[in-house]
Order: structure tokens, then C-alpha cells, then sequence
């Protein structure tokens, strides 16, 4: 009977470790959840960003490369660079620029 006493308090010891252990888990992974939300917040108001720059015919249009790496960057769901504005970076070439007209 002791021993059978002994074995059903380290399974209820157990089970709380347990439960403590998924608190804890879960307040972790709230965190990483709420830390997620708010970077997708933040990216999706940069690429707000390049979108309205591109449809409002900004007047010094963005090379390609510009181009591509805004695409490349909104495809990356895992990826967030808080110093992805301003876009296009300061020094691309604009599209379609002779080599005369290239920043130097």
C-alpha cells in the first residue's frame, strides 16, 4: 500500500512538473508569436510603402535589381529587416539607365 502511495504521488508530482513545464512552453511561445505578429505588421507597412511609391509613378523609377529584391523580401515570410525602407536604397540605379546616367 506505501509503495503503491509513493508511485501515485510522483505521477501527480510529475503530472504538475508537467503542466508547468506547457505554462511555461506556452507563455514562450506566446512570445515568439506575439514577436512574429508584429514583425509581419511591420513588413507588410513597408511593402505598403514600396507599393504606393510604384503605383503613385514615382518619378525616379527603381532599377530591376530593386525591383527583384522588394520581391525577394515579401516572398521571405521568414525573413523581417526593420531597415529595409527606404526603398529603393539610396545609390541604385534607375531602371533603364545608360551607363552615363548610372550613379557613380
Amino acid at each position: 500500500m506505501a509503495e503503491q502511495s509513493i508511485f501515485i504521488r510522483g505521477l501527480i508530482e510529475r503530472a504538475a512538473n508537467l503542466d508547468r513545464a506547457a505554462h511555461a512552453g506556452h507563455a514562450r511561445a506566446m512570445r515568439e508569436a506575439a514577436r512574429d505578429l508584429t514583425n509581419l505588421s511591420s513588413k507588410i507597412a513597408q511593402l505598403y510603402q514600396i507599393l504606393g511609391d510604384r503605383l503613385m509613378g514615382d518619378p525616379s523609377p527603381a532599377s530591376d535589381a530593386e525591383i527583384q529584391r522588394a520581391l525577394d523580401y515579401a516572398a521571405d515570410t521568414d525573413r523581417f529587416d526593420p531597415d529595409f525602407l527606404p526603398w529603393p536604397k539610396p545609390g541604385a540605379e534607375p531602371a533603364g539607365a545608360t551607363d552615363a546616367e548610372k550613379p557613380a
